[in-house]
């Protein structure tokens, strides 16, 4: 006799524990960083790791969104918005670099924005953003007459509203094709996720 059917069920009922168990780490992630307040950096890191487990989830369920074409249409076509990253220059031509204005001597560094298309771009977009680069100011203290070459550091990452709307998406697509029940039952799904953004 054939333990097929066994090693099968056996399979479906870990990835279900799995799936299952990387949504119980998003919840608690999330009540944290909601609770936490923090600077801008921590705030950063704290999104990064939240990114992190809501890319575990989507690694769980991406088999599941490949069968069907609800799932494909999450994966590749479903738009999340942008993340961007951008110096923060007021209507003087300063910048704000390290916590205090400097007087910019060139044009400010151009922005960095990711387009999020599918959930795929959990993968494709780095995380967090970076930007370094080197820019002309003022020296402190001598503006207008000598100027210094400074390093513009920074970081961003996609924003806690835009993740939090992924997983709803994908939350909303496993009850969807009833995980509990058979995953391969409709091949041909309807549903329409428009009202979930």
């Amino acid at each position: 006799m054939s333990s097929t059917p066994q090693i099968q069920q056996n399979v479906e009922e870990r990835r279900i524990k799995s799936i299952f168990d990387v949504r119980d780490e998003l919840h608690n992630k999330r009540k944290k960083i909601h609770f936490e307040q923090s600077d801008d950096t921590a705030k950063v890191e704290l999104l990064t790791a939240y990114r992190s487990l809501v890319s575990s989830y989507l690694l769980e369920i991406e088999p599941l969104l490949e069968k069907f074409d609800d799932g494909k249409e999450l994966l590749y076509d479903t738009e999340f918005g942008t993340v961007e990253l951008q110096p923060t220059v007021n209507s003087n031509n300063e910048i704000l670099l390290n916590g205090e204005w400097r007087q910019l001597r060139q044009s400010p560094p151009n922005k960095i924005k990711y387009e999020l298309t599918g959930l795929e771009s959990l993968y494709s977009v780095p995380s967090p953003i970076k930007m370094r680069t080197a820019i002309e100011v003022d020296k402190p203290g001598v503006r207008g007459k000598a100027s210094q070459t400074a390093i513009y550091d920074d970081k961003a990452e996609i924003e806690m509203i835009t993740l939090d709307s992924m997983v709803r998406y994908m939350n909303q697509f496993i009850c969807h094709i009833g995980l509990e029940l058979d995953p391969e039952q409709n091949e041909e799904s309807e549903f329409e996720y428009s009202d979930l953004v």
